[in-house]
């Protein structure tokens, strides 16, 4: 990863980075490469940064599973979950995470029932990562970034509201956040957004060393 990721620290600083799998409509999820990715560089992190990654099945009971058992346990000071979105161009920055979830079917067809997510809890959560300023640094870098006020009804935006919910439950603030990202299309056909740029594999991990940045140097001014 970066220089950026170098300052020593005797407390290790835990990040999660998560992805979905693949679901109808979306036969290679960019979400899932993205972590074999990040697997490959691993090595190359200081001692005092913990990072983990998880994949996620893109069904609505696998994705509750996860919020309320894997996420819970290792307890993380930064939580990055990534999804794919058809018509993103970039790098696409949640906002906001809704109570609700539509009724489309999982990968294994099951449908979520209709309500809230968590009965009685907040309409809206807000991300916690200081979107504007992430989409700032990362056009800085010549990134395409934005932000978005609504993260959709499917799992996306069940993770997300999931993750927000837990991390309010804690004494401190985790830093949590959704980035939606273009499909990545074979090398013959590469994917681009309105800038004319190429999002691709290098696209991708050069932007999450950008986030990743910029958590963790947040998560050390407080």
């Amino acid at each position: 990863m970066s220089s950026g990721l170098q300052m020593p620290d005797p407390r290790p600083i835990r990040i999660l980075v998560t992805g979905f799998g693949a679901f109808p409509g979306v036969r290679s999820n960019p979400s899932e490469l993205l972590l074999q990715w990040i697997g490959e560089r691993r090595a190359r992190l200081p001692a005092h940064i913990a990072l983990e990654t998880a994949l996620i099945p893109a069904t609505w009971d696998a994705t509750q599973r996860f919020a309320s058992e894997q996420l819970a346990g290792f307890d993380p000071h930064i939580a990055l979950h990534f999804g794919v979105q058809k018509h993103a161009s970039g790098f696409r920055i949640e906002t906001m995470a809704r109570n609700c979830a539509c009724s489309h079917a999982d990968a294994q067809g099951r449908r979520y029932r209709p309500g809230e997510l968590v009965c009685g809890a907040p309409h809206a959560l807000r991300a916690t990562l200081g979107a504007d300023k992430l989409a700032a640094k990362l056009r800085a870098r010549l990134h395409c970034a934005t932000t978005s006020p609504s993260a959709g009804r499917y799992l996306c935006n069940m993770l997300f509201y999931l993750s927000l919910h837990q991390s309010a439950g804690n004494a401190r603030t985790r830093q949590t956040g959704f980035i939606h990202i273009p499909p990545i299309r074979p090398a013959q056909i590469p994917s681009r957004n309105e800038k004319g740029r190429i999002f691709n594999k290098e696209t991708l991990l050069a932007g999450t060393e950008v986030i990743l940045d910029h958590c963790i140097g947040a998560h050390r001014r407080a």
